[in-house]
């Protein structure tokens, strides 16, 4: 299984990286999210990473052949 960063999502769908995070908010795109183990008071944080073949069949369900 192949994991890509949000950047690397962006660049595959040639899309902005705010688009990538509205998909997955959204429910089209689904992602592994992992938690932040980091310590501190800040806003807790997160890591997201999306699987290729999730993303290929995002692809694949959106295309139209004309």
């Amino acid at each position: 299984m192949e994991l890509l960063t949000p950047k690397e999502t962006k660049a595959l769908l040639k899309c902005s990286l705010a688009y990538v995070y509205k998909l997955y908010e959204r429910g089209h795109l689904p992602a592994i999210v992992f938690p932040n183990m980091g310590e501190g008071t800040e806003k807790p944080r997160s890591m997201i990473r999306f699987k290729r073949s999730d993303v290929a069949k995002f692809i694949e369900d959106y295309y139209t052949s004309t």
